[in-house]
């Protein structure tokens, strides 16, 4: 079953297009929260934090923290590192002890430099995000 953007889904025709979805005791939350209609939320995918390789712009990571908690309007972060994913790690345990409770969501952003560069000698960088979906729902 496809969504049409032209005009809004019934909130009935919503849960049935996620039923396969949803066990069947949270159709009645699941209905409750489709009602509400959608919740736009502001995404940075491409951060950089303290101790990356070859972007290293912040100070120590105390002040990057309270930077990221000082701020209401982005509730995503795709943690950026070339390579490696040591520094999203680190953010996520910083996350799981109590920093950072505006943001919702940690994605971890692997960036790649490849060769060779472009005409102009600027190197040419490919992302990977890597999610790992689970769908929770409060019992």
């Amino acid at each position: 079953m496809t969504r049409s953007v032209r005009g809004p889904i019934s909130c009935e025709r919503q849960v049935r297009y996620n039923v396969f979805a949803l066990p069947k005791r949270n159709l009645r939350e699941a209905a409750a929260m489709l009602a509400e209609g959608s919740t736009w939320r502001r995404w940075d995918l491409h951060i950089h934090t303290p101790d990356t390789i070859l972007n290293d712009q912040f100070g120590d990571w105390e002040e990057f923290l309270t930077a990221i908690e000082k701020q209401d309007a982005v509730s995503v972060l795709g943690v950026t590192d070339y390579f490696l994913i040591t520094n999203y790690s680190k953010l996520k345990k910083y996350k799981e002890d109590g920093h950072i409770p505006k943001i919702d969501l940690l994605i971890p952003n692997i960036e790649f430099r490849i060769a060779p560069p472009t005409r102009n000698t600027r190197a040419i960088n490919i992302h990977f995000l890597v999610m790992r979906f689970s769908m929770r729902l409060a019992a």
